[in-house]
């Protein structure tokens, strides 16, 4: 689980001009205003990494962190139901991110892979209902609890979204 005050503190030891929060296989609920929090104390820009889980974010099912940066997805496998290459921000960091993102990093002759700043009042067409990945959600804590039912241990004791992660060290499961 992570720990916000251990983080806080080391923002505070270290004055980094950026704090990059969120995970590729963190199975529960991160506290993106807490990450923000820390990142406003310290005078740090905040940027909240949401590649798994921006299918979630955006119908709602996980807390946004639209308030500061996102970055979604690059693999549509990925997140269930999210949008491919885009980033997400406010409306005041859409046009920056806009104008740092193209022509100058993903300028290219796939131009419709490039990345685009939507501003939080847009979604992604698909995503509004949020019926199936609460669904998927539904899902996977049912598998959690399933597996850990039957002996496995999960890492953080379940899940809050679609990702779980096994413990397989020696000694943590049955034979």
């Amino acid at each position: 689980m992570l720990d916000y005050g251990a983080v806080g503190e080391m923002a505070k030891k270290e004055k980094p001009q950026i704090i990059v929060c969120g995970a590729s296989a963190y199975p529960r609920t991160i506290d993106f205003a807490a990450f923000q929090e820390i990142a406003d104390d310290v005078g740090a820009v905040c940027m909240a990494d949401i590649a798994h889980i921006a299918g979630l974010v955006a119908t709602g099912l996980h807390p946004t962190s639209v308030a500061w940066s996102i970055t979604p997805p690059t693999h549509p496998q990925d997140p269930p139901r999210a949008p491919r290459r885009a980033s997400m921000c406010n409306a005041d960091l859409g046009v920056a991110m806009d104008q740092a993102v193209f022509p100058g990093m993903q300028g290219g002759p796939l131009i419709h892979h490039n990345g685009k700043s939507m501003s939080v009042r847009r979604r992604p067409s698909g995503l509004r209902s949020g019926i199936s990945n609460k669904q998927i959600v539904k899902n996977a804590k049912s598998l959690a609890e399933t597996l850990m039912n039957n002996g496995l241990r999960l890492v953080s004791g379940g899940t809050d979204n679609h990702l779980m992660l096994l413990d397989l060290r020696s000694g943590h499961h049955r034979s």
